[in-house]
């Protein structure tokens, strides 16, 4: 499951992207946690860039956290945020569904450029299952679940966020190991797609709910 981010924005090898989950993140440093997991027993985002997500029977997936950074200063930035995270992002916001792989970044970004491991699209918006299964391996998923893994995703956001316009994540022009990136008006958007099985329980959740 994901990552714990080793900067590599601010590493010049882009061959094993790692990024912290912020599973552990304290309530300092400006942080929003909106909705934690109820459910005990769930398996959520680890460390290895997995994207194997197990819940318990009747457990809610319609779960999610925001985060808030200044920049890359504050205490907890750079353990919660992705490791390609460039050195002058600003007004940085996240959500992430905590029951779950997808999450949301925005962040202001000096120059008008992807960060530096990440690939272009042959097709913006339209990654290829060979180039999605590039990125997870960049991640570190064994290469035994790439196929199954790249397989098993959602290509359109669920989570929503005021700053998020809607259908972003179709822009992506470039890949950053599992991360969706597009760069526009010095702004950097950043999308993780969810996998059908979390997806489906979300939408189930919302149609009870509604």
């Amino acid at each position: 499951m994901p990552e714990q981010n080793n900067p590599a924005g601010r590493s010049a090898t882009p061959t094993a992207l790692r990024s912290v989950e912020p599973m552990n993140v304290t309530p300092t440093s400006r942080i929003r946690t909106l909705m934690a997991v109820t459910g005990v027993g769930a398996v959520l985002l680890t460390a290895t860039g997995c994207s194997a997500i197990a819940l318990p029977t009747g457990a809610e997936y319609d779960k999610s956290a925001s985060y808030e950074f200044t920049d890359l200063q504050d205490a907890d930035a750079r353990r919660v945020l992705p490791s390609w995270t460039p050195e002058d992002a600003s007004n940085i916001k996240e959500e992430q569904r905590t029951t779950g792989n997808e999450r949301l970044i925005v962040m202001d970004v000096a120059a008008q450029r992807t960060p530096s491991p990440c690939t272009a699209l042959e097709t913006p918006g339209l990654p290829t299952a060979a180039e999605i299964q590039r990125g997870l391996a960049q991640e570190g998923t064994p290469r035994a679940d790439v196929k199954d893994q790249a397989a098993d995703q959602r290509t359109t956001a669920l989570l929503e966020a005021d700053w998020w316009p809607a259908g972003r994540e179709d822009k992506a022009t470039h890949l950053c190991g599992k991360w969706w990136i597009s760069v526009e008006d010095g702004t950097l958007y950043a999308y993780t797609p969810e996998t059908h099985s979390v997806a489906e329980g979300v939408q189930n959740d919302r149609t009870e709910k509604n």
